[in-house]
């Protein structure tokens, strides 16, 4: 059989335990929707790129003729 102060420590260290465990799932669930947001800004400006690629393409080519990089 426990004693009293075992007992406490027990029930004290499964306290801290579970306020871990919360503590890790509020930052999941922050960090999963951070994940999400960062995605999307990817998606978004992937997609943006490619329209302005196709939409500028013929005068981005145009003005890298004319203007050749230097080496």
């Amino acid at each position: 059989m426990l004693e009293d102060a075992e007992y406490r420590e027990i029930v004290q260290r499964d306290n801290v335990l579970l306020g871990e465990i919360k503590g890790a799932e509020i930052d999941e669930a922050r960090y999963d929707g951070m994940l999400k947001a960062a995605h999307n800004r990817k998606i978004e400006a992937e997609a943006r790129r490619i329209l302005y690629t196709n939409y500028l393409k013929d005068a981005r080519e145009e003005y890298e003729a004319a203007h050749p990089p230097e080496p």
